[in-house]
């Protein structure tokens, strides 16, 4: 019989090489530690937090906080692995509240960096602090002057697993994912101050003092969003659901504003993204994603954090009650705004009685906004016209409502139009045509647009002004932090360029196809009234779309006739008030 070679023996990893293996699954880049200091930073339960990010993290990651502090007993065991001060019996294990709970964050993140753990508590006159690296523990504790909290700062990430450190992406890449889990993590506790810089230059500070969500989701969002947004809060069988939830005029072409929080943890759940998909599909157009802060509480009996080791993924107990609720409460939120807007619909009827056309159909088609759509502000006239005397290619009248739907009747049949989604078509065609012949045509500006920028996107946009060139814009840095646009593309003159640029960074960085980047370019054919409708083009409006939208697909971007026009006969009118009313 031949001897086992000893290397084939089992044996027990070295604490060292377990932590690296567990780092795994843990600390992907240093976003991934970001996000592990800021939970435990919240558990302790602080009001204020200071992050200090140097070469996207990659050189150094500090974290300070005002919270309890750990003792300094403690200090040494609250490196090693599975050790937390959140869960003490497997019952605390069903019913988790806190945000971190497996006791792996530390140490993980100690093994593959050099790490200096410092803390005080309220009731000693100063602190400990502790270097580790490598997960090496044998290191004395030194007295620190500090004020009570917690600070952790770790530098030189992965040093010594350089198969992991070469996948790292530039340092701008790395710091946009730092940002975000920033973002995402202030936008879960308004009632804590949040302080970020990096290379000693601040990128985000918000105040928790007066504890305004309003206020925090303005300083992440902007201030117009609360603006563009329906205020939901909806309280059924144990579920709350509250938030805000944009305008379709707001949606992105990526999911990079999409917040879903499930008591105040950050997650990507499936049954929930299916339930929003479905609420709202009728309400976006195709490629374009809905923006949204969304908060849902539950109690903690009846959902499993457990599932992963980034605590991402969670699993409903009851996940089809979840998913019902959250689908019914953006349903009803509609109809709750609907109500609200009954005067303004009153008013288009009365109006649309003049016409031919039946009263309901003109607010109630199969293209009326949803409340989440709406546009019309209250106290605003709705716009109805009435237009005759047409050229010999349409008929003698057509109908436009708010400068967005527009029916007509032309020999006999009743014409539909969404006068947005044929700007699109329209647009895509063009665009598409000009990338593929001599490049997207340009227009010099005669006063260049100033746009503001953080560092890293400026140094982004610098390394890349080709590949916006080929894309019909011409961008020169003037400041670290300024950009002048001095050409735009011909077909968008009108359009927003900076929401524009801001859409096509994250698609350039992630390596969209210049198709995927084209067709969202397409989209911002809404801002820019590519055409105007009036006498003078409405039959080159209908004509050129009807023409475009049979030689599209479904894939492309609005690209089939039921997403921009529609025949309709009487009968189908009738059946279309019917399931309406």
């Amino acid at each position: 019989m031949a001897v086992t070679d000893l290397t084939q023996r089992i044996h027990k990893l070295s604490a060292a090489l377990a932590n690296q293996i567990a780092a795994g699954e843990v600390i992907e880049r240093p976003a991934s530690v970001v996000k592990e200091l800021l939970e435990n930073s919240l558990d302790a339960g602080v009001s204020e937090i200071k992050l200090d990010i140097r070469k996207g993290g990659r050189l150094m990651i500090s974290v300070q906080d005002n919270g309890c502090g750990i003792h300094p007993d403690d200090l040494a065991l609250a490196l090693a692995q599975h050790t937390t001060s959140k869960l003490m019996t497997q019952a605390d294990l069903e019913r988790i509240n806190s945000l971190g709970f497996r006791g792996e964050a530390l140490s993980s993140i100690a093994s593959v960096s050099r790490l200096k753990l410092s803390s005080r508590i309220a009731n000693q006159d100063h602190g400990w602090s502790i270097d580790a690296t490598q997960g090496d523990l044998s290191s004395e504790q030194v007295p620190t002057s500090m004020t009570v909290g917690t600070s952790v700062e770790v530098r030189d990430l992965f040093f010594n697993t350089p198969a992991r450190r070469k996948f790292l992406r530039t340092d701008n890449t790395e710091f946009f994912h730092v940002r975000e889990i920033v973002r995402r993590v202030a936008l879960s506790r308004f009632d804590v101050s949040f302080h970020l810089k990096h290379n000693d230059k601040t990128i985000l500070q918000c105040s928790g003092q007066n504890g305004n969500m309003a206020e925090r989701i303005q300083a992440i969002f902007g201030k117009s969003f609360i603006s563009r947004a329906d205020k939901l809060d909806f309280d059924r069988n144990g579920l709350r659901l509250w938030g805000w939830f944009g305008h379709p005029e707001i949606a992105r072409s990526q999911v990079d504003q999409q917040y879903f929080y499930l008591n105040g943890r950050v997650i990507r759940d499936k049954q929930v993204n299916h339930a929003i998909r479905m609420a709202t599909q009728d309400h976006f157009y195709t490629g374009k994603h809905a923006v949204y802060v969304l908060f849902l509480e539950m109690d903690a009996a009846n959902v499993d954090v457990n599932v992963h080791p980034a605590k991402h993924e969670v699993r409903f107990r009851q996940a089809r009650d979840v998913h019902d609720f959250i689908f019914s409460v953006l349903k009803q939120a509609g109809q709750s705004n609907m109500h609200n807007e009954g005067i303004q619909r009153q008013e288009i009827e009365e109006q649309g009685a003049q016409y031919s056309f039946p009263k309901k159909f003109i607010y109630q088609d199969s293209f009326s906004q949803s409340p989440l759509q709406s546009r019309m502000q209250p106290g605003v006239q709705p716009s109805v016209k009435q237009h005759r005397d047409k050229p010999s290619s349409i008929s003698n009248n057509f109908l436009l409502i708010e400068d967005r739907y527009l029916i007509m009747q032309q020999e006999g049949q009743t014409f539909l139009f969404n006068v947005f989604l044929c700007q699109e078509i329209v647009a895509l065609s063009r665009l598409k045509s000009e990338f593929a012949e001599k490049g997207i045509r340009r227009r010099p500006l005669l006063v260049p647009l100033t746009m503001a920028v953080s560092t890293e996107q400026g140094n982004f946009v610098e390394s890349n002004t080709s590949t916006f060139e080929n894309f019909g814009i011409i961008i020169e840095r003037v400041a670290p932090d300024s950009l002048f646009i001095r050409e735009i593309p011909l077909l968008l003159e009108y359009a927003d360029i900076t929401s524009l640029i801001n859409d096509m960074m994250p698609m350039i960085k992630s390596g969209k196809s210049s198709e995927e980047i084209i067709i969202m370019m397409s989209g911002h054919a809404n801002d820019a009234g590519l055409m105007k409708i009036d006498d003078n083009n409405v039959a080159q409006l209908i004509s050129e779309v009807r023409r475009l939208s049979s030689g599209f697909n479904e894939k492309s971007k609005a690209g089939h006739n039921h997403g921009a026009w529609r025949m309709l006969d009487r009968e189908m009118l009738n059946d279309l008030l019917k399931t309406k009313v």
